[in-house]
């Protein structure tokens, strides 16, 4: 639904090489996060599985493995953003220079993405799927709003509201995990 429905409305209200240079630069920037997070959702969910009944223990481990993201992840972010164009060029080529600036701006989303699964592989081992769909149902919501409304800036806009409903799915995650947690936002 994620990526049909978000193809659909861009293909809709863009041009198609502007839907073009989007998903590409889309593609490319959610792979290190996608990656990252699917790895440590498929350590962590057995693991947070066991430690279900020692919340102490689960609060420890996964403050510490949300520490460890950011500290790996915002240094990797700021130089795929900064060497963006640099990106452009070895993975997609000369014909799409367009794809530069949208990219930079999607590498942001890797933190976002890295915490989101690890969120996730906690929240589903504390039985809380619910809590996961409603999360996603309600960024989803966001995403599309926040991508109608930015469609007039163009790739650039898009960009910027897939970003800002990254944030939103993060918060929104991280929130639940934290509170399952007992721990303050």
């Amino acid at each position: 639904l994620h990526s049909n429905g978000l193809n659909i409305l861009l293909g809709a209200l863009m041009p198609m090489r502007s839907l073009g240079i989007f998903e590409r630069s889309l593609k490319f920037s959610v792979i290190p996060g996608k990656l990252v997070g699917d790895v440590l959702h498929k350590v962590f969910f057995p693991v947070l599985s066991r430690l279900k009944g020692d919340a102490s223990l689960m609060r420890i481990q996964f403050l510490r493995v949300l520490s460890i993201v950011f500290i790996l992840s915002i240094p990797l972010v700021v130089l795929l953003s900064w060497k963006s164009e640099f990106m452009v060029l070895l993975l997609l080529g000369n014909n799409w220079l367009m794809a530069i600036e949208p990219m930079s701006i999607l590498f942001i989303c890797i933190p976002f993405r890295i915490v989101y699964r690890f969120s996730d592989a906690l929240l589903q081992s504390l039985g809380a799927p619910f809590a996961i769909a409603m999360a996603n149902l309600v960024s989803f919501i966001f995403l599309l709003l926040a991508i109608y409304f930015s469609i007039d800036a163009g790739v650039i806009g898009v960009s910027w509201a897939f970003l800002y409903c990254a944030f939103v799915q993060f918060c929104l995650i991280l929130f639940l995990a934290l509170r399952k947690l007992s721990i303050g936002f």
